[in-house]
């Protein structure tokens, strides 16, 4: 070989392993998909303890309800700190009066953080709900009394910080009423005073600074303990409330975050025992709410943070079938969540707060029977690439007669930025149906599939990639699946149900998986005549899922 070719030859082998040089100085935890992963133990167990982001990027962790030395539930006033750069927990300064987290935790504008109200104990080991406030200094450590205390005593209230510093402090349950009454808090006199009232009482409401300084005031709880759909707006020029439009569902116990687009996202919440499933969207320039879909997992005494990126991560919370450990994600710009990663443990009411670097930490909590949690964990963003599915399934009806023909149809679709691989889906089908031919039919984002099938449990494997969808706002779907059945031929009405789940290995599962349910109700023939004819005004029409499928939506493979 000439030495100019063996010089050529070298330099372009060289440029060829530049990539990999770079693949060297990514630190080798730095996974592609959102995980959590364990921290330090907090010190002691708590229940609904409270979390505030300090200015040095530690996190304040107070009260909350643990366990004493003869194993009986006490209110806390103990505090500790915890450190992102040692994952570790320390101890600081305790309240002067031990709270649970039905009192509030709110960070000022010059490092200090206020707590207001909650419940306690008196010298004489009765529980008494708290007026009182005080300021913890992370300079000393330490938590000091205000001059002054809320007009009030106060519980399952909101305190919310002003643009000008001051701190907002809404409603809550009052002396053996709910609350219409505000206070102001004045870090510079260290004293409250009283504002106009709210519209209406409320307890377990939402309270969310907009952009332009005013308040969004949310459902709740208000008399005779009814729960409301209704919103307002506190001004802080003039010290007053009005009404503006109200959720879709009223629920209490919901939370709110601002986008970076200064509308607020309402996630969660109850409503007469029952879960909401749908988040809403509150656009101030309107004055109105709008859908923003639905959660995967409905959730209350649940956490919601805006993360660095804009998006809102929703983690832990009670569920229908206890506390969740699964996290989920909003974004708002595909208008969707997605289910984004587990929690080592289930939990509700847990301490959570942004670390300064985008991770989210949560500690603490409650598990049925169990003593108040320890265990911290902490959530990491995905920082690069990924893929994202979302699976829709439905029924072609909501009623079926026993015995009668019904189908369900899947649609699935890859939103994130790079393909998925061993992209698989798994369906659970309710025992006792009869299930019939299953047809498939792919687009030009995916590859061949095969569907196969065991009693009422039918998985499909693709046998490529799905590709991102390449328009988000338009979105595609890159395989559908109708599924053929019969509803059994005997028995009473029951509700019957079925799930599906997708996955890819691209993210182990992690980001890149999503959960879907239908549910339809076995009825006799007449009556699922009837409510098909209310449903449609006396006609009868086929539901537009069969609709798609007679026009070529599905095909047979």
């Amino acid at each position: 070989m000439r030495p100019m070719s063996l010089v050529r030859a070298l330099w372009y082998g060289f440029v060829a392993l530049i990539p990999w040089l770079l693949l060297l100085l990514i630190p080798f935890g730095e996974v592609l998909a959102a995980h959590f992963e364990r921290a330090g133990d907090l010190r002691q167990g708590r229940d609904m303890a409270m979390a505030a982001t300090l200015p040095d990027g530690r996190v304040l962790v107070t009260g909350g309800v643990g366990l004493n030395d003869e194993g009986w539930g006490v209110y806390l006033a103990t505090s500790e700190l915890f450190d992102p750069a040692t994952n570790a927990f320390v101890p600081t300064g305790a309240m002067n009066d031990g709270r649970d987290g039905n009192a509030t935790l709110t960070p000022l504008a010059d490092g200090r953080v206020l707590v207001t109200g909650g419940i306690g104990q008196n010298e004489q080991g009765d529980n008494v709900a708290f007026a009182s406030a005080e300021v913890y200094d992370p300079a000393t450590g330490q938590f000091t009394r205000t001059a002054n205390d809320m007009s009030s005593v106060r519980y399952f209230h909101t305190a919310t910080l002003l643009a000008d510093g001051r701190v907002l402090v809404t409603g809550g349950w009052g002396a053996g009423e709910r609350l219409a009454s505000a206070d102001v808090y004045d870090p510079a006199t260290n004293r409250f005073a009283r504002v106009g009232d709210m519209t209406i009482e409320r307890n377990s409401h939402t309270a969310t600074l907009l952009a332009d300084g005013r308040v969004l005031i949310a459902g709740g709880l208000t008399t005779d303990a009814e729960i409301v759909a209704s919103a307002e707006l506190f001004d802080p020029v003039s010290g007053h409330f009005s009404a503006t439009g109200g959720l879709a569902q009223p629920r209490f116990m919901a939370t709110a975050s601002r986008l970076e687009d200064g509308r607020v996202l309402v996630g969660g919440g109850m409503d007469n025992g029952e879960w909401r499933p749908a988040g809403e969207l509150y656009d101030p320039a309107r004055g109105q709410f709008a859908s923003a879909g639905s959660l995967h997992w409905s959730r209350s005494d649940h956490a919601q943070t805006t993360l660095p990126d804009g998006r809102v991560l929703l983690t832990a919370g009670g569920t229908d079938e206890g506390p969740t450990r699964r996290a989920e994600r909003f974004d708002p710009v595909s208008g969707r969540f997605t289910l984004v990663a587990n929690m080592a443990l289930g939990r509700a009411r847990a301490a959570t707060a942004m670390l300064p670097d985008g991770r989210v930490l949560v500690a603490g909590g409650n598990r049925p029977w169990e003593p108040p949690l320890a265990i911290a964990e902490v959530y990491t963003p995905t920082p690069g690439p990924y893929a994202d599915l979302a699976l829709d399934m439905r029924s072609s009806s909501a009623n079926v007669p026993t015995g009668g023909a019904f189908h369900y149809l899947l649609s699935l679709r890859n939103s994130g930025t790079i393909a998925a691989r061993d992209a698989g889906i798994d369906i659970e089908l309710p025992e006792g149906i009869e299930v019939g031919q299953i047809k498939v039919a792919e687009s030009g984002l995916s590859g061949a599939w095969r569907c196969d099938r065991n009693g009422t449990a039918v998985s499909c494997a693709s046998q490529g990639v799905i590709r991102p969808n390449p328009n988000p706002d338009l979105p595609r779907p890159a395989l559908a699946i109708r599924i053929d059945a019969a509803a059994p031929a005997t028995g009473s009405e029951w509700p019957l149900f079925a799930t599906a789940l997708a996955s890819t290995s691209t993210n182990e599962d992690i980001t890149a998986n999503n959960e879907t349910e239908v549910v339809f109700n076995v009825t006799s023939a007449a009556k699922a005549r009837r409510v098909a004819a209310e449903r449609t005004g006396g006609k009868t029409q086929p539901s537009r899922v069969v609709r798609d499928a007679v026009n070529g939506a599905v095909r047979t493979r």
